[in-house]
């Protein structure tokens, strides 16, 4: 199973948990995941084919220069851990996370 297949898989139990939760969802103002929830029960070929599109145009370029920033923050002699925690808590702004890692 190549990353692809795992990303696409993780993608797929996102959905069940969301389509298991879709009655409390019917009460909620979560509406873009109930969207995906009747999607994925109503027409799954597209829900399939926008999975793939989101994972292709998002999850793997993001994840790809989230990897390239790690190591360049890394490189600059700060823990690893510290950097993705860094990063994660501004959305992945290699700048920002600069600023927090020198301020200690």
């Amino acid at each position: 199973m190549n990353r692809a297949d795992l990303e696409m898989l993780m993608d797929f139990e996102t959905v069940v948990l969301n389509v298991r939760l879709s009655d409390s969802l019917l009460h909620s103002t979560n509406y873009f995941s109930l969207h995906l929830c009747l999607q994925y029960l109503r027409d799954k070929a597209t829900f399939v084919s926008t999975a793939r599109y989101w994972t292709e145009a998002f999850a793997k370029s993001d994840s790809t220069g989230m990897e390239e920033k790690v190591q360049k923050l890394v490189e600059m002699g700060f823990p690893e851990d510290m950097v993705r925690s860094a990063l994660m808590s501004v959305n992945g702004d290699e700048n920002m996370a600069l600023e927090k890692l020198c301020s200690g």
